[in-house]
């Protein structure tokens, strides 16, 4: 039989398979939770400043955290740092091997058991932790059945994904702003009984529900506050980072960070970034309809503020007679001609190099942000340098210059 390895005694020079055996073999705590902190490279140096909730969010329930930061707790407590010692010592109260000569039976008795033998624990207070933790246990378990539920319900609502969610601006679609309410309930009830794990789907479906909730029904009292959307997706941002495989947190990026004026804020500094990767994205994705057609625009940028300054086509298409042939008022450009359509939208200035468009804002800080071009027939091809004028539409592709005209 091999022998198992001593612990250091100071616990910043604990590797992570240090970590990973002191958790399984003297805490007892199930060997997947010991592979998933060996897997995140949880050294004893990182140990010490983890907190419950950081384990929580590598994927350990509540109860292996707790005892983990118990345990830790109580042994940097009876490190000797009142006599100046490091305080990530652990306490030996015994002689150590080197200065007395063992008995060569003890010793490899000793060894075999180094690692239990290295630290003292109160075993009632294990026993307590240990009961909070089949408490815990069992919550979690009651916790992932409701959420399940309301997964399955969010499921049958067709609002588990973008498309189902984008089928509820279809006019056609009976009841779609009391649904709507429904779906943007369920997510902020779901959100927030799981708001210690990173639910990044929940939260983009969240995010766009909120969106298309505040086309269909801007007074809803169910629409969560902007500042809490950002946030939600600030932070799914973050954990995707600017190489993710799905272009739709990057189009949710461009309909809630765009810049509202020249004055560039935390958000919408990086909005070049976001829409690199949602046309990278896109390619990646979608590669067989990039050769046959152009994306659907979903939304136009408005007049207005917040997310009311987020506008649908149907809320274009009602200012126009029922009878009318929607479709020929878009391919002939007529719908931009109507002063209601005008009024409702926002008319950007931006440059046209050929048939390449680009927007630039910021005072001090300039980003430039590149837009197609649905129709170039106003710009001249070559090199020249123009300065045009476009509604602006947000497409899964890519933001899009619609109506252009040479300024």
């Amino acid at each position: 039989m091999s022998k198992q390895v001593s612990l250091p005694e100071i616990i910043k020079d604990w590797t992570k398979e240090h970590v990973k055996k002191w958790v399984t073999d003297d805490l007892k705590i199930n060997e997947q939770y010991g592979q998933i902190l060996l897997s995140e490279e949880v050294t004893g140096l990182v140990l010490q400043e983890l907190t419950e909730k950081d384990l929580i969010e590598m994927g350990l329930p509540r109860g292996p955290a707790l005892l983990i930061k118990r345990s830790y707790n109580k042994l940097k407590s009876k490190s000797p740092e009142s006599d100046n010692h490091d305080p990530g010592q652990l306490d030996h109260s015994k002689p150590s091997k080197r200065e007395h000569q063992e008995d060569p039976k003890q010793t490899k008795k000793e060894e075999e058991n180094s690692t239990s033998s290295n630290i003292d624990y109160d075993p009632r207070e294990v026993r307590d932790i240990k009961e909070r933790e089949s408490i815990l246990v069992k919550e979690n378990v009651l916790e992932e059945v409701a959420n399940a539920k309301d997964k399955k319900k969010l499921e049958a609502l067709r609002a588990d994904r973008f498309a189902g969610l984008l089928e509820y601006l279809n006019p056609n679609f009976k009841n779609a702003a009391t649904t709507m309410e429904i779906i943007v309930d369920e997510y902020a009830f779901l959100l927030k009984q799981n708001s210690n794990k990173r639910m990044t789907n929940e939260k983009q479906n969240s995010i766009l529900a909120n969106i298309i909730l505040s086309c269909l029904k801007p007074s809803s009292r169910f629409i969560q506050p902007l500042t809490m959307l950002k946030k939600q997706l600030r932070e799914v941002l973050q954990f995707v980072g600017l190489s993710h495989q799905y272009p739709d947190p990057y189009f949710l990026a461009c309909l809630l960070f765009w810049p509202e004026n020249q004055e560039l804020d935390q958000d919408s500094k990086l909005i070049e970034k976001y829409v690199s990767s949602l046309n990278r994205s896109f390619r990646g994705q979608y590669k067989r309809m990039c050769r046959s057609k152009q994306a659907s625009t979903l939304f136009y940028l408005g007049k207005r503020r917040g997310l009311n300054s987020i506008v649908h086509k149907a809320e274009i298409e009602q200012y126009f007679d029922k009878v009318q042939n929607t479709n020929s008022l878009w391919h002939s450009g007529d719908v931009w001609k109507k002063n209601e359509v005008k009024d409702l939208l926002c008319r950007l200035s931006g440059q046209a190099e050929g048939k390449l468009i680009s927007i630039e804002y910021g005072t001090e800080e300039k980003i430039k942000i590149p837009v197609i071009s649905v129709y170039s027939g106003p710009l001249r091809s070559g090199r020249n340098i123009e300065r045009v004028s476009f509604y602006l539409g947000f497409s899964i592709e890519g933001p899009l210059a619609y109506d252009i005209e040479v300024i």
